[in-house]
């Protein structure tokens, strides 16, 4: 257990099974469509602005440096398009997920998300690639698989309540389930 997660876990509170995402990709199966579409989103996006706005900023008089920062503000949108699964691999590969006898865990780069365990909490896992699955908590169930790696950097919320988790590619996925429906 790592010093950081000693201060999560609150007293008389027992862990019962510790995990991270194992062989994270930027294009895996469920992701390949969703990269390569935003990739050509960002990609037309960024001809279409130079095409466009080189020649009316010539024709209107525009500086050198008043072009490219006009270029550099059109185009964040396509690069912070074309990061963000870049962004949520980052973030799978620096994330940690516990059970406890009383809650379900996931702890990432910046912050820490848990689901009290109940009765009523639904739980369902799916498998992956090379023998790994992802175990999906509460709403987490009701995603699509594209949204599963979204899910288990962020969760997914309620206001400021999480009302799901995943945990992405872990070996055990089934173990995993069982611990968090035993309850």
């Amino acid at each position: 257990m790592n010093d950081a997660f000693k201060g999560i876990l609150n007293e008389n509170e027992t862990l019962k099974w510790t995990g991270s995402p194992e062989n994270i990709k930027l294009t895996d199966s469920a992701n390949k469509t969703k990269v390569m579409i935003y990739f050509g989103i960002a990609l037309v996006w960024v001809i279409l602005s130079i095409v466009l706005y080189i020649p009316f900023a010539l024709k209107t008089g525009n500086t050198g440096i008043q072009l490219v920062i006009v270029l550099v503000i059109m185009d964040c949108i396509p690069i912070l398009l074309v990061t963000s699964p870049i962004r949520e691999m980052l973030g799978l590969r620096k994330s940690r997920y516990y059970i406890t006898d009383k809650r379900v865990i996931v702890q990432g780069t910046d912050r820490v998300m848990s689901m009290v365990l109940n009765d009523g909490l639904r739980v369902r896992t799916e498998k992956s690639e090379g023998g790994l699955g992802h175990v999906l908590i509460g709403t987490a169930g009701d995603k699509k698989p594209s949204a599963y790696r979204v899910t288990a950097v962020y969760g997914d919320l309620d206001e400021k309540t999480v009302t799901g988790l995943a945990f992405f590619n872990i070996r055990e996925a089934e173990k995993a389930a069982s611990l968090i429906s035993s309850k």
